[in-house]
């Protein structure tokens, strides 16, 4: 508030107001704990703007001010290598540090960016110095220099690329959830995954993400005092940038994550492992995993080491009702089928890359399932399923008769598989309102179509269709709200396909990307069609 802004006053009358403004600074007992009425009447007062009450709105802008510094901001503060570059060339780098060291703790969430080392250090020792006991969340990128806005890495003073964990991360003590995310695929020199160890400091985690590279074995003392870790993702990534073009950087160590690792971490209840084996035995499962309630294990390189005696623990974890096992092999592949028929609490099941083209028998209580299989046997029909996804290099077999028993299922998706023409069985299906049938080698939907009428989401993308379906017009996928037809390279919009597009009334999303002729057409139509009609970025 500055004096130019203010209606003209007597000395008086300015005199009396910097004595109220004098005693509203002085005032030790804070206006948040005034009555909400009092303060709105005050707000009130302010909203007026005479100049007799002067002295309410300089009150009203303290309340507001010590409002804003007393209340956690629930948007993230997000600090990138850009901005602090910027700062540091305009000259401007102290005043930034200054200000993050006094205001960091308005807000519970950080998000930092960067790509030197030496920035890192810098702005993690400033959030400690004045968020820690406030500081809740963080998120740390370590983007590649490619990303870098304010120039490249050599022109940062002592600059060094964000590989490691520095060690100001263990002075976050309030932490209770972080999430690291590493994006270069260029890891420089040794990596070695002892630095995960500062996770040790962080007791209050209670959620902890780690996706980017290391090489070697996991510190035990990285997780063994999380006790309050209820959530754990954890993605390792195989190098393989060598001397020679496509040479393996592989050391030969397997990532394990064993019962020294987790056996304290009783309070689990997702944990999600990627280029990480987990070596537990069924005992040792039982022990650490009685919260489990989702489990997502994928094996791109499983070494055939690990003690897979856990999968036996399975049907007897009491909370476990989502199960994730993608790319097994060997003795893992044959412990999950002996024990998934047994785990009758699932509800969402996920097998990708299933070696297999005979499933194993699925619990009935299973709702939604996604499996991955270079060919099946047979489909994986279940009465309850609510959700089904396959995929599969290879025609499906016929769709029996027992499809129609499908009367929970709302969502299909066959995307990638080789259908060639639209299976009957599933023209029936009562509750279907999402079908994705992109890459299916599709060239027309069939004729008689039941299940169009509930319908709110079709993807028909990369096939062979040479116009818009007619199943879908005069009113019969009226509550159609996502049609895609993009990249069907023969699709030609006429007249009949846009009176099939004009009745669909609910439509908000239409993608006509490289179809053949009509986009322009549709483009100059109803205010419906002009407004749905998806515009890719040039």
């Amino acid at each position: 508030m500055t004096h130019t802004s203010l209606p003209d006053t007597s000395s008086d009358s300015l005199h009396r107001v910097q004595l109220d403004a004098q005693a509203a600074d002085s005032c030790e007992a804070s206006l948040l704990s005034l009555p909400q009425p009092l303060l709105v009447g005050i707000l009130d007062s302010a909203a007026e703007a005479g100049s007799e009450h002067l002295a309410s709105a300089m009150l009203a802008c303290k309340a507001l001010r010590q409002a804003g510094e007393a209340m956690p901001h629930k948007a993230r503060l997000v600090l990138t290598s850009a901005k602090l570059q910027r700062a540091r060339k305009a000259g401007h780098e102290r005043q930034l540090m200054a200000w993050l060291s006094s205001k960091a703790q308005m807000w519970q969430q950080v998000v930092v960016q960067m790509v030197s080392q030496t920035d890192l250090r810098l702005l993690l020792v400033s959030l400690a110095a004045a968020g820690n006991g406030h500081l809740r969340k963080l998120q740390l990128d370590f983007v590649e220099e490619d990303d870098f806005e304010g120039g490249s890495e050599a022109e940062l003073p002592g600059a060094e690329v964000c590989y490691r964990l520095p060690q100001e991360l263990e002075l976050l003590t309030s932490l209770t959830a972080l999430w690291i995310w590493e994006a270069s695929q260029e890891v420089p020199g040794s990596h070695p995954a002892s630095d995960l160890a500062i996770f040790s400091s962080l007791t209050a985690l209670q959620s902890l993400a780690f996706e980017g590279f290391r090489r070697g074995p996991l510190p035990p003392e990285a997780f063994s005092s999380l006790q309050q870790l209820t959530s754990l993702v954890l993605v390792l990534y195989r190098l393989e940038q060598g001397g020679k073009e496509g040479e393996d950087m592989w050391d030969g160590q397997e990532r394990l994550l064993g019962s020294e690792h987790l056996a304290m971490c009783t309070a689990l209840r997702c944990l999600v492992l990627e280029g990480v084996e987990p070596s537990l035995s069924e005992q040792e499962a039982l022990a650490a995993w009685q919260r489990l309630e989702e489990l997502k294990l994928s094996y791109p390189d499983s070494t055939g080491r690990a003690d897979a005696g856990f999968w036996h623990a399975l049907p007897q974890l009491p909370r476990l009702t989502r199960l994730a096992a993608n790319g097994l092999v060997g003795q893992a592949c044959e412990a999950l089928s002996n024990s998934l028929p047994a785990c009758s609490r699932l509800v969402s099941l996920q097998l990708r890359d299933y070696p297999e083209s005979m499933l194993p028998p699925l619990p009935a209580t299973v709702t939604q399932l996604e499996v991955g299989a270079p060919s099946f046997d047979a489909l994986p029909l279940l009465p309850s399923l609510r959700s089904l996804s396959l995929l599969s290099n290879e025609r499906l077999p016929g769709w029996p008769g027992s499809t129609s028993a499908l009367v929970e299922l709302t969502k299909l998706s066959l995307s990638s598989c080789l259908l060639y023409e639209f299976p009957a069985p599933l023209a029936t299906l009562p509750s279907l309102e999402f079908l994705d049938l992109s890459c299916t080698e599709l060239s027309d939907l069939p004729t008689m179509l039941a299940c169009a009428g509930s319908l709110r989401w079709l993807g028909l993308c990369y096939n062979f269709l040479s116009g818009v379906p007619t199943v879908l017009g005069g009113g019969a996928a009226s509550r159609l709200e996502h049609l895609n037809l993009g990249d069907n390279y023969n699709l030609v919009v006429d007249d009949g396909g846009l009176a099939v597009l004009r009745s669909l009334t609910a439509l908000t999303y239409l993608d006509l990307s490289r179809v053949a002729q009509g986009t322009e057409l549709v483009a100059a139509d109803s205010d419906v069609l002009r407004k749905a009609l998806f515009k890719p970025l040039q």
